[in-house]
C-alpha cells in the first residue's frame, strides 16, 4: 500500500480534525480481499517459534524465502503507480516494519524519486517532503532542517553507519553534497527525536541513506546523464555489477561540473538582495564548482540466512564557493573530500528468538580545505572594516584587492563498530531492537596565513580545532513493541525503550587559553508509544521521544572564522536535550485517498546557542561580531504537518502538503521582537523569550499527476513559502538575512529588517520509460523566473530552466 511520506498544517483545527476523520464508509478487512490485515502482534512474533514452523510440513525455508521480497524488490514496489502498495521502512524501528504501522512520522524518498526531482543532493532530494525544509548558504553546501533544528541536531546514517563527525558545522556544510544522488537507493528521515536508536545528534530527527546494493543479475549496467540548463550542469555516471553463484561485485562513479548559476529576474512585491549577484548578467558570482564521486561493493552469500558485505563511496567537491560575506569582503573556497568503507556481517532468519543479527565495522575520512581570501573594504565610523571595494574583483580573488590569504585543512578519521539484532519473545507478542555501538573521531588541523597576494604562506600558531583532539562515543540501547491487544480488525501497540551513551573529548595544551581539554558527558534517553489501528484504514498514535546531544569539539573547543561571526570555545559547554511529545494519524480511505497528519511540541533543555563574547577584549574581531557557545536555559518549538494523495480518478492524482512551526528560546534579556505563537501560553516555562535562528516560515506543495499508461507520465505542481519576519538576534546580525546594501545591515542603518519574503514557484515535469532499456525524465523549474530565496540561505535560488536525465540500463 502506497502509503503518505508526510504531512503539514498551520491551520490547527484541520489536523485535529483529519485526527478523527475516519470516513464510516471505509472498507473494512471482511469486505475487501485487498485490505486483510497482518496483526503487528504476528509481525511481532505471536506463537511463532522455530518448533511451529519446522513441525509444518507445507512451510519450508524454501517457500519463506521464495516468497519474501528483498530490499530491491521492496523499492521497485515503494516507488510503483499502484495505489495499494505496501511500504516498508527500518528506520523508524531499526527492524522492518510498514510505514503505515509505525508510530512515527517518516519520509521516504526511492532512487527513482531522485531521479524524477531531478536532485543534486540529498537535500533537494527530499526538499519534497512536509516538514522538511532545505537551506543553502553556499553552492555545495546544502542542509535539511527537521521540525526547526539543523545541522549536527540532525543525524545522518548510511547504511547503518553513523556518518556525523564530531567538527560538524552547526549551520549548513558539506556532510550531505558528499554523498552522491544517484549512488541512492534510498533515504529515509524520520521527524522528531530518536536518540534512542541512534545516539547523541538525534534531537530534530535521524536522516538515514541507503545506497544501491551489489544486483543479484549475472550481470547489471546503468549509465546516466544529465544537463540543466540554469547553470549549464553537465554529468556523467556508470554502474556495473553482477553476481556469479554467491559472489557479487559492482563498481560505479560519476562526475558533474556546475557553472555560473542564472536566478530569476522577476521581482515579487518586495525585491531580495544579493551582494554576491552580477545584477547584469543575472548570475550569481563564483558559482562555478565541480564534483566527483566513486563507489565499490562486494557481498558474498555465506548460508540461507547470513551474508557479507564490503562497500566503499567516495566523494569530492572541487571549488565550492561561498560568498554570503562577499559584501563584507569575505570570499571563499571549499574543497572537501569524503571516504566512507564499511564492512556488514548480516544475518536474517526472519523469525525467533534471534531474528536478526548485524554486526559493523568502518572507517571514514573526511578533509576539508578552505581557502579564504580577504580583500580590500571601506572604513566604517567606528574603525571597524565596512563594505567590499570592488565585489566582482574580490569574487574573483583578483590579486589588486586581495589583502591576505588563509588556508585551513581540517582532516577527521572516524574508526567505528556496532553490534545490533533484533528479537521476538517466543510465545509472547513482543519484538526488541537492541543494540551497542562504538566510534571515535580523530581531529588533525592546521592553518597556513599570508599577508598578502603574492606573499608566501606561513604556518600559523593556532588552527580551527587543536590538533591530535579525540572524540569517542559508546553507547548502548533496547527498543520494543509490544501487541497489548488484538482481533480481528483493531490493534493496540505499545512502543517503548532506553540508551545510555558515554561522550568523552580530549584536546592536548595548544597555547588558546584553554589547557588541555578533557571532559566526559553520559546521557539516558528514553521514548515511549501507542498506536491504535482499524484494519489497514486508520493508524492514529501518540509518542513521547527524547533526543540527546553532546557539544562536539566545534563548539567546544573551535577559534577563529565561522562564516558571520568570529567564534571563540567554551569548555564548559553541558549536552542539550529534547523532550518531543507527538499526536498524530495515518488514513488510508479506499480507493479515495490517502491522509497523514500530526502535531508536535518540543520542548528543549540546555540548548546550545550564541551569545556575545569579546576576543583580546574586541567585541568584533575582521570585522566579525565575536560570540561563543552557550547552554540557553530552554527553548521549545511546536508545530504541524499535513499531507493528502488522492486515488488516481482517470489517470490523474492529486496531491498537497503543507507544514507550520513556531518556538522560542528562553532568555535573560527580553527581546520587544519576540511575537508569541498561539501555543506560546502553554509550553512557555520562563517569563522572557526571543526568537529561535532561522525559523522555518510556512511551507507548501500541491499538484497533480497525470498518467493513462505505465510507460510515461507528467506533473504540475507549486511549491512555496510564506514570508519570514520572525527573526532571531543571530538573524539580524547575518548577512544571509538581513543585509540591506553590499556588506551592510539593516541594523546599521538604524532600519528594521524585513526579513525574508515568501514565495511560489510554478513547475512541469514528466518521463517516459523504454521498457527494459531505460528511461527519460525531464523538468521545468520555476517557469515565471522567480527572484527568491530559502529563508537562511546565502545565495539566491535557480532561476526558470529546464533539466533532462538519461538513464539507460541492461539486465
Amino acid at each position: 500500500m502506497s502509503y503518505l511520506k508526510s504531512s503539514h498544517p498551520s491551520i490547527w483545527a484541520l489536523t485535529f480534525i483529519l485526527l478523527w476523520s475516519v470516513p464510516a464508509g471505509a472498507v473494512t478487512p471482511e469486505e475487501s480481499d485487498d485490505n486483510e490485515l497482518e496483526h503487528v502482534g504476528e509481525a511481532l512474533g505471536e506463537n511463532q517459534g522455530d518448533e511451529e514452523f519446522d513441525e509444518d510440513d507445507d512451510f519450508d525455508d524454501e517457500e519463506l524465502d521464495d516468497e519474501e521480497l528483498d530490499d530491491e524488490e521492496l523499492d521497485e514496489e515503494a516507488s510503483d503507480t499502484s495505489f495499494s502498495v505496501v511500504e516498508m521502512v527500518t528506520t523508524t524501528a531499526r527492524a522492518p516494519i510498514e510505514a503505515f504501522i509505525s508510530d512515527r512520522s517518516v519520509a521516504v524518498a526511492t532512487g527513482d524519486d531522485i531521479l524524477v526531482r531531478g536532485a543534486i543532493n540529498v537535500a533537494e532530494a527530499v526538499n519534497e517532503e512536509p516538514g522538511l525544509s532545505q537551506q543553502t548558504t553556499n553552492r555545495g553546501a546544502n542542509t535539511i532542517s527537521i521540525r526547526g533544528l539543523i545541522g549536527p541536531e540532525n543525524l545522518i546514517y548510511v547504511d547503518g553507519v553513523r556518518y556525523n563527525q564530531s567538527t560538524g558545522r552547526t549551520g549548513p556544510n558539506q556532510s550531505l553534497n558528499t554523498l552522491d544522488p544517484w549512488a541512492i537507493r534510498r533515504i529515509e528521515i524520520v521527524r522528531g527525536p530518536g536518540s534512542v536508536l541512534y545516539g547523541s545528534g538525534a534531537m530534530g530527527g535521524v536522516i538515514h541513506v541507503f545506497p544501491h546494493e551489489v544486483p543479484d543479475e549475472q550481470l547489471a549496467l546503468r549509465g546516466l546523464g544529465v544537463f540543466r540548463s540554469v547553470d549549464n550542469a553537465i554529468g556523467t555516471g556508470l554502474d556495473i555489477g553482477g553476481q556469479t553463484g554467491s559472489v557479487g561485485l559492482a563498481t560505479g562513479f560519476s562526475v558533474r561540473d556546475y557553472g555560473q548559476l542564472n536566478v530569476g529576474q522577476r521581482v515579487g512585491a518586495q525585491g531580495i538582495f544579493a551582494s554576491a549577484e552580477d545584477r547584469e548578467e543575472g548570475v550569481m558570482l563564483a558559482s562555478d564548482y565541480s564534483e566527483m564521486f566513486w563507489r565499490a561493493g562486494a557481498r558474498a552469500d555465506i548460508t540461507r540466512y547470513s551474508s557479507f558485505r564490503l562497500n566503499y563511496m567516495g566523494g569530492q567537491l572541487n571549488g565550492a564557493p561561498r560568498t554570503d560575506a562577499l559584501g563584507r569582503g569575505d570570499m571563499r573556497l571549499n574543497d572537501n573530500r569524503d571516504d566512507l568503507m564499511w564492512a556488514t556481517y548480516a544475518y536474517d532468519r526472519g523469525r525467533g528468538p534471534l531474528t536478526q543479527l548485524t554486526l559493523n565495522a568502518s572507517f571514514h575520512r573526511t578533509r576539508e580545505r578552505v581557502d579564504a581570501y580577504r580583500c580590500q573594504t571601506s572604513a566604517r565610523p567606528d574603525g571597524s572594516a565596512g563594505r567590499v571595494l570592488d565585489l566582482a574583483g574580490c569574487a574573483a580573488r583578483a590579486s589588486r584587492v586581495v589583502v591576505a590569504r588563509r588556508i585551513d585543512d581540517d582532516v577527521v578519521n572516524t574508526v567505528g563498530t556496532s553490534l545490533t539484532g533484533v528479537s521476538h519473545v517466543p510465545g509472547v507478542p513482543l519484538r526488541l531492537s537492541w543494540g551497542g555501538e562504538h566510534y571515535r573521531d580523530r581531529v588533525l588541523s592546521v592553518r597556513d596565513v599570508a599577508d598578502g597576494p603574492d606573499v608566501d604562506f606561513v604556518r600559523a600558531p593556532l588552527a580551527n580545532f587543536v590538533s591530535g583532539s579525540a572524540y569517542a562515543s559508546t553507547g548502548v540501547f533496547v527498543h520494543g513493541e509490544f501487541s497489548l491487544f488484538a482481533d480481528a480488525a483493531q490493534e493496540v501497540v505499545l512502543n517503548g525503550g532506553g540508551r545510555v551513551e558515554n561522550f568523552r573529548a580530549s584536546a592536548p595544551d595548544d597555547g588558546r587559553g584553554l589547557g588541555e581539554v578533557d571532559f566526559s558527558n553520559t546521557g539516558l534517553v528514553g521514548a515511549l508509544g501507542i498506536s491504535y489501528l482499524y484494519a489497514t484504514n486508520l493508524n492514529l498514535y501518540l509518542n513521547w521521544s527524547q533526543g540527546f546531544r553532546a557539544p562536539n569539539l566545534q563548539e567546544a573547543t573551535f577559534l577563529g572564522d565561522s562564516g558571520n561571526f568570529f567564534e571563540v570555545p567554551n569548555p564548559d559547554l553541558a549536552p542539550e536535550r529534547n523532550d518531543t511529545f507527538e499526536l498524530g494519524t495515518k488514513i488510508d480511505w479506499p480507493r479515495v485517498a490517502q491522509l497523514t497528519g500530526a502535531v508536535y511540541v518540543s520542548l528543549l533543555s540546555d540548548r546550545i546557542v550564541r551569545e556575545a563574547a569579546s576576543f583580546e577584549g574586541e567585541p568584533e574581531f575582521n570585522a566579525k561580531p565575536v560570540q561563543r557557545r552557550v547552554n540557553a536555559e530552554s527553548a521549545y518549538y511546536y508545530g504541524s504537518e499535513l499531507g493528502v494523495q488522492t486515488a488516481p480518478l482517470l489517470g490523474t492524482r492529486l496531491f498537497a502538503n503543507v507544514a507550520y512551526i513556531d518556538g522560542g528560546v528562553e532568555t535573560n534579556a527580553p527581546d520587544d521582537r519576540f511575537a508569541p505563537g498561539p501555543l506560546h501560553e502553554l509550553v512557555a516555562t520562563g517569563d522572557a523569550y526571543e526568537n529561535p535562528r532561522r525559523l522555518t516560515p510556512v511551507e507548501y506543495m500541491a499538484g497533480l499527476t497525470f498518467s493513462l499508461d505505465p510507460s510515461w507520465w507528467a506533473s504540475f505542481y507549486v511549491q512555496g513559502a510564506g514570508a519570514q519576519d520572525k527573526l532571531g538576534r543571530g538573524d539580524l546580525q547575518d548577512l544571509r538575512i538581513c543585509e540591506a546594501e553590499v556588506g551592510v545591515l539593516y541594523s546599521e542603518l538604524n532600519q528594521s529588517c524585513p526579513g525574508t519574503p515568501g514565495w511560489t514557484t510554478f513547475n512541469v515535469r514528466g518521463g517516459y520509460f523504454f521498457d527494459d532499456y531505460g528511461r527519460i525524465d525531464l523538468s521545468f523549474h520555476n517557469l515565471t523566473d522567480l527572484r527568491y530565496r530559502h529563508h537562511g540561505s546565502g545565495i539566491l535560488a535557480p532561476g526558470f530552466g529546464a533539466m533532462v536525465t538519461l538513464t539507460a540500463t541492461h539486465h
